[in-house]
């Protein structure tokens, strides 16, 4: 894969991630494990990040 394509994917499933975790935290249940949520979803995306830099170098990008 391109690195631009591997960009593309990971913007890509960061959103949907993303979405559906604002979507738990705003129901009546997920608003006591807010926090949680958030730090999962920033631990998600700085290694979504990673893993597609990474990538790009292995395919000499």
């Amino acid at each position: 894969m391109s690195a631009e394509s591997l960009q593309k994917a990971s913007a890509e499933i960061t959103k949907t991630i993303s979405e559906a975790g604002e979507s738990f935290t705003n129901s009546l249940m997920g608003k006591s494990f807010k926090p949680l949520v958030s730090a999962l979803l920033r631990y998600i995306k700085i290694t979504n990040q990673r893993l597609t830099k990474l990538e790009g170098n292995a395919n000499g990008q």
